[in-house]
């Protein structure tokens, strides 16, 4: 059968494909869900999905299909934990999937399938998976393609509402040209998961605080350095949001300035001082452009001023501004949060920087964390 596709079409193809190449930094859901899209606006009307393993179960992905139709399905099947193959709770399902693996077919449709359930001596009009699961997900006309993928089978299908049709008659034909697409980007997802967990143990090993953010925004990886400190810190919700909110201005600040490739900030708890630091992660490394390497480092917490040792030699308000000049606070600040004159914040903390020996805000914060 021929394909006519207009310049639209065509450009939906080139979209759709894309899409199954793109990298997806190891989740192969994540994969599925930006092609899944793509894949709809090429198939106009279609409902898309991905039968896959997922664990030790059977997974049926799908934005465009209500979570009930999918249960049902996902009932009506079973996984084979040795090979990952599909067991269907449906004698004549059972025997098409069995054909299917002996004459390696990737790319089927319902019609050619109905036709080989028959010559099995089935009836597959009467198939229990069909109509309880696939027609009741508005899955009519149904088309897929096949591939054996590191976890097991993996199944794309597109079908339509009941009434409605493919605009190209025989949508085998179109996934027929998506097939390597579909195989390439479906293996290098999984590929990709090996990868980052090996760069996760590397991280891990290194000791630092490190968050891998991808460029949606997912959270990829929390080293273990991390994950104690955010342990160990009663505001660790506040932490964690800072270090997603710095990959995010870095995002922000790049698409403003296209060579910015760091941004930081600073957050203060009742336990600790953080700097946090966002930069981009190398695509060599990582496989995927715009993953983000976010860095914490922390300081132990200012003392409150009341706190501060005798051994200092300050007075208590010299103590207030020893911890207002420690955050880094100008003299107008300091003035202003202590509602003297600036000429007294200046005087203040002239004699605070005498007395503990230091000429700069940094060696104070440092001075009065180290204090006995």
């Amino acid at each position: 059968m021929s394909l006519h596709l207009s310049a639209q079409d065509l450009a939906r193809l080139g979209a759709a494909t894309e899409a199954l190449l793109a990298p997806s930094h190891g989740d192969p859901w994540a994969w599925w869900r930006g092609a899944e899209a793509r894949l709809r606006e090429l198939f106009v009307g279609s409902n898309v999905m991905l039968s896959m393993p997922d664990g030790d179960r059977l997974r049926n992905d799908s934005e465009s299909i209500d979570d009930s139709a999918r249960r049902r399905i996902t009932e009506l099947t079973a996984i084979d934990p040795r090979a990952g193959h599909f067991l269907i709770r449906d004698p004549a399902i059972e025997a098409w999937v069995a054909y299917r693996r002996a004459h390696a077919l990737q790319v089927w449709s319902t019609a050619r399938n109905m036709r080989i359930i028959e010559e099995l001596g089935f009836d597959g009009t009467r198939s229990v998976f069909v109509n309880d699961g696939l027609y009741a997900a508005s899955m009519f006309g149904l088309c897929g393609l096949s591939y054996e993928s590191p976890v097991g089978e993996a199944f794309l299908q597109v079908g339509y509402p009941r009434g409605r049709e493919s605009r190209f008659g025989d949508d085998t034909t179109l996934l027929s040209l998506l097939l390597p697409a579909y195989r390439a980007g479906h293996h290098a997802a999984f590929a990709s998961a090996r990868r980052e967990a090996e760069l996760a143990a590397t991280l891990d090993a290194a000791g630092e605080a490190l968050l891998v953010v991808a460029p949606d925004g997912r959270p990829l990886h929390r080293s273990a350095a991390l994950a104690r400190l955010l342990a160990a810190d009663p505001e660790r919700e506040r932490l964690l949001d800072a270090t997603l909110r710095a990959a995010r201005d870095l995002g922000a600040l790049s698409a403003a300035r296209p060579l910015a490739r760091h941004a930081a900030q600073t957050v203060v708890t009742t336990v600790a001082r953080y700097t946090v630091r966002a930069t981009y992660a190398s695509e060599l490394v990582w496989g995927v452009p715009g993953t983000v390497l976010v860095a914490v480092e922390a300081e132990r917490a200012l003392p409150d001023a009341a706190a501060l040792p005798e051994s200092l030699g300050l007075t208590r308000r010299e103590a207030e501004v020893a911890r207002l000049l420690a955050q880094r606070l100008s003299n107008a600040e300091v003035a202003a949060a202590l509602s003297v004159s600036a000429h007294t914040a200046r005087h203040h903390t002239e004699r605070v920087m005498h007395k503990l020996g230091v000429s700069s805000r940094a060696e104070i914060a440092t001075r009065l964390r180290g204090a006995p």
